[in-house]
């Protein structure tokens, strides 16, 4: 039985990333027996041979008593860590990026359980005072951004590493194979293009300042063929599960109920008049969440009123993700959790592609308030349209997609993307929606 020792000070946030690492990322079939001991370091003992894990941040941390900008690393180290004739990728945050041994006993200097915390946590954003034009932590300021590892999923790096280490000392463990998946997310904002002629005027006046007569032209289209009696360009929902269903991608749906602010809440559909399309997409497998409004992500209150319109609307939403990816460290993730969600999927780059928690896959939240594990569950986002389409990115969109997907297929992870109803009202919008799909089925 593999045994761990783990420091007497910083327990809850140890035992969070050691149970992330080795249950919900590897997992491991073997139980773990844990003991506390009164060394700086954290021991795992094995049949074969000990690994010792360098615990330098949590060692700071329970010194200080707080988290605080100081401990965000100024430096960060790039090496590549030779073992089992392999070479194992290693972006060290804390600690040295090298591994010593002596014998069957290995010592990790790099600080992959600091590392780990920093990642997932997310507690980088709580004491930056660095806020964007909707009061959230701004991509430019997160630290993979600023040192260029947005796109590699540092944590599963180090997945990878510990296995193979864990394999060295304890020969006899075995882990669960993972595989690939594709999830389709959609964030249903709107589900009409045109709700009256102050729709027509607005875009047809918007199109007309830029200079966009194509646009013009198009919209002008689409408005006679609803004359017609023609779907709603933005009514698609349907159309967008069976695109993904034929590349075998899976479907989820965050819907509005609320509106809390007038300018970006823009939706006007009511939960109950739609219940037949609820319905249809249930049965074409999708799944339905819940997207709150503008405002909710700190206010309680206001996102429990929220739930109690899909309640009554008979949907019973498990999964949750923030309008405009608003999200207050630790508030949004505690009000989530206490309302009852069990997933989450906040956590993406609002104007990139990447992994901003580390990851590609899901993993447990930790309230770092109250310094304990949480039931509800990060499926983080690694890629949304909308930046790239605003700035007519289409090919950087299409590098991107392939990016990501390299990288998350060679880990069995979660590719979590977004794609919005109300970006598919082009002709060669849906073209280049098609082209993305084949890219991370």
């Amino acid at each position: 039985m593999l045994q761990v020792f783990l420091p007497d000070s910083c327990i809850p946030e140890l035992r969070y990333c050691i149970e992330c690492l080795l249950f919900d990322f590897l997992p491991l079939r073997n139980q773990l027996v844990q003991h506390v001991s009164s060394d700086d370091q954290v021991c795992f003992s094995g049949s074969a041979g000990t690994l010792y894990l360098e615990s330098d941040f949590f060692t700071a941390f329970e010194n200080d008593g707080m988290l605080s900008e100081r401990f965000i690393p100024t430096v960060i180290k790039r090496n590549t860590i030779g073992l089992l004739e392999r070479k194992f990728p290693v972006v060290s945050l804390y600690g040295e990026d090298r591994l010593t041994s002596e014998g069957n006993d290995f010592t990790l200097h790099a600080d992959i359980l600091g590392s780990t915390f920093f990642m997932l946590t997310r507690w980088e954003e709580t004491v930056s005072t660095e806020k964007d034009q909707h009061g959230r932590f701004p991509d430019r300021a997160s630290l993979a951004v600023k040192h260029n590892f947005y796109q590699r999923p540092i944590v599963n790096e180090y997945v990878e590493l510990l296995w193979a280490l864990l394999k060295k000392i304890h020969p006899e463990l075995q882990r669960k194979p993972r595989s690939y998946q594709a999830t389709l997310t959609c964030d249903v904002d709107e589900l009409q293009r045109w709700k009256g002629l102050k729709d027509v005027a607005f875009w047809s006046w918007y199109n007309g300042k830029q200079g966009q007569w194509n646009a013009l032209k198009k919209d002008w289209g689409s408005i006679l063929k609803k004359l017609q009696g023609l779907p709603d360009p933005y009514f698609n929902l349907e159309w967008m599960v069976e695109q993904a269903n034929k590349q075998g991608i899976s479907t989820h749906f965050y819907l509005k109920a609320l509106r809390s602010h007038p300018k970006y809440d823009q939706n006007k559909y009511d939960l109950n008049t739609y219940r037949s399309l609820w319905s249809k997409l249930q049965k074409l497998e999708a799944g339905v969440g819940m997207h709150p409004s503008y405002n909710s992500h700190e206010d309680k209150v206001l996102m429990e009123k929220e739930l109690r319109s899909f309640t009554d609307a008979k949907l019973g939403p498990t999964k949750v993700r923030q309008h405009f990816l608003r999200f207050q460290n630790p508030k949004t993730w505690q009000i989530q959790n206490q309302l009852g969600f069990t997933e989450d999927s906040t956590m993406g780059f609002s104007d990139r592609a990447g992994f901003r928690c580390g990851v590609c896959y899901p993993f447990p939240v930790f309230d770092i308030e109250n310094r304990k594990k949480l039931d509800l569950y990060e499926n983080p986002l690694l890629l949304m349209e909308t930046p790239y389409l605003s700035q007519n990115k289409h090919q950087e969109l299409l590098e991107d997609a392939e990016t990501i997907a390299k990288a998350v297929k060679k880990y069995g992870g979660n590719n979590v993307v977004l794609w919005h109803n109300s970006n598919l009202h082009y002709r060669e919008h849906k073209k280049l929606f098609s082209d993305f799909l084949k890219i991370i089925a």
